[in-house]
């Protein structure tokens, strides 16, 4: 992250699913290859396992959950937003606020 300081907002419904799933999540950063089909796309990555790297990785304890941050994230100064998505059965977290531009 470009500032410790930014702010993070977790849903309720992430937080129960997180704590749910064992309580940790890393946060990264997936760069698209240009030259194949992904089109050289920039995403944050959310895991439930702890990198294997996990002490180049900034700790937040939040209450009962980790989270597992990758520094230098380029995010947005409104910062980190983590949501659960629902389609039918499948439940999945999303994270938002990266800066693409």
């Amino acid at each position: 992250m470009k500032d410790s300081n930014i702010p993070i907002t977790i849903s309720k419904r992430a937080y129960d699913f997180i704590k749910k799933h064992g309580g940790t999540v890393s946060i990264s950063l997936f760069h698209g290859n240009s030259s194949c089909c992904t089109g050289g796309i920039t995403e944050l990555i959310l895991s439930y396992k702890a990198p294997f790297d996990r002490n180049k990785f900034q700790k937040i304890q939040h209450n009962e959950i980790e989270l597992l941050i990758e520094p230098n994230l380029p995010l947005k100064d409104t910062g980190l937003k983590i949501d659960l998505s629902t389609f039918g059965w499948i439940k999945q977290l999303q994270a938002t606020g990266l800066e693409r531009f």
